[in-house]
């Protein structure tokens, strides 16, 4: 499995491969736990899935969430 499998899983999913995860060591040095760390909001390029989801749920229709993501592109039919 790997590990944006495992972040996207369960009810708290981390969103971004931003993620940093650190052992937690006692003086003999067993592992006692796990810390972790996370943020940024992806590539920064293009269309981010959850996010568009997100605004579609508050009710954003698709050209005003294109128009977010792809800013000065004008949307045509063929």
């Amino acid at each position: 499995m790997s590990i944006r499998s495992l972040l996207r899983s369960g009810a708290a999913v981390q969103r971004s491969a931003n993620v940093v995860i650190a052992l937690r060591r006692d003086g003999a040095g067993a592992v006692t736990g796990l810390d972790g760390r996370g943020g940024g909001n992806g590539h920064g390029i293009g269309l981010c899935q959850f996010g568009a989801r997100g605004m579609a749920e508050r009710g954003f229709d698709y050209r005003t969430i294109l128009a977010h993501y792809y800013q000065g592109v004008d949307l045509q039919t063929g």
